[in-house]
């Protein structure tokens, strides 16, 4: 076994695991999650499923002369495939990340948008964190001088992203960065060798902890994993997600999550996610789960909304989101 780097400092966390099996660590149980609480989170992982419903756009290889077997649902009646309400242009993949404040309150959220911008790192969760740095600067302009800006700007303990995919090593970095302290994703992604959890748990400095939607209890996550699975294999066992009707020698045949991603399979759970989240309803409306932990002082506790009121945030928000503001503009950009 390889000696640990002289580097590292040997009371560190690396140095604590570095003989320990990968599995003792990379992936930890999740978090005990009270009724109370999850539903809270079901709110918000609902909102943003409804979000990214409302601007699906599966066109990753074109709309025209193109051929999707799992797409079929999507294909229009002259060949071409169903976009957004902007068109048929792709801007980026079926990914989306929101943040939501200590209070419940949600302060914002943003798509992928690597095809637009041609770059490989213009994912959800790295662009939402930008954005808050920079409401959270226009918001400090205003703040009387004497307070610490420092803090205020370069901090984002106070947040929870949720991510309707588990995060990458970039976004996982940026995130563990601005110190959030909990990230919720949706649907784990393979391909992404749970980079965020080995982070969290060797990083002496704070760094998110990645939770899967299903420690509360959220059903959109395993069908999302089972769909993807069975994309996999019917991919593996020669079939295609995509091919030129002008020159059949083009053909996508690699399971690519974002691929997955467009098909009818996970629209389909995405809108019934959408459609539950429209007709979701409190069991428990008057509940403030996180009060006790507001800032200390009475008023900032009762800054906290209950779940009742969280609901009607997320849907005030999804009629902003999903209708007034427009992916590809300034806001999504």
């Amino acid at each position: 076994m390889a000696d640990l780097p002289d580097y590292f400092a040997p009371d560190s966390l690396l140095a604590r695991h570095w003989q320990q099996p990968l599995c003792d660590f990379a992936a930890p149980p999740a978090p005990a999650i009270e009724p109370v609480e999850a539903e809270r989170h079901a709110i918000h992982a609902g909102l943003l499923m409804a979000i990214v419903a409302a601007w699906w756009n599966g066109n990753l290889r074109g709309s025209r002369d193109s051929d999707y077997p799992s797409r079929v649902h999507q294909r229009r009646a002259d060949g071409t495939y169903l976009g957004d309400r902007l068109g048929d242009r792709y801007l980026g993949h079926n990914i989306a990340a929101l943040a939501v404040d200590r209070t419940g309150r949600v302060r914002d959220v943003d798509f992928n948008h690597n095809t637009i911008y041609a770059s490989t790192v213009q994912h959800a969760e790295a662009r939402l964190i930008r954005r808050l740095f920079d409401i959270d600067a226009l918001d400090q302009s205003r703040r009387p001088r004497d307070e610490d800006v420092h803090v205020a700007r370069t901090r984002l303990d106070g947040v929870t992203i949720f991510t309707s995919l588990e995060s990458c090593a970039q976004c996982s970095g940026i995130m563990a960065l601005s110190c959030l302290p909990k990230v919720f994703y949706l649907q784990p992604d393979p391909s992404q060798y749970l980079v965020a959890q080995l982070m969290h748990r060797l990083s002496d400095a704070p760094a998110a902890q990645h939770v899967p939607a299903s420690a509360f209890g959220f059903p959109a996550f395993d069908q999302l994993k089972a769909a993807y699975a069975h994309f996999q294999r019917e991919l593996a066992e020669g079939g295609y997600f995509w091919r030129s009707t002008t020159d059949p020698q083009r053909i996508a045949r690699e399971p690519e999550i974002t691929a997955f991603l467009c098909t009818d399979a996970a629209r389909d759970i995405y809108q019934q996610a959408a459609d539950d989240f429209q007709r979701m309803s409190c069991r428990f409306p008057h509940a403030r789960p996180g009060a006790d932990m507001a800032p200390a002082s009475a008023a900032a506790a009762q800054d906290v909304l209950t779940n009742e009121e969280v609901l009607e945030d997320a849907r005030q928000f999804l009629a902003y989101a999903a209708t007034a503001a427009r992916r590809g503009t300034p806001h999504f950009n």
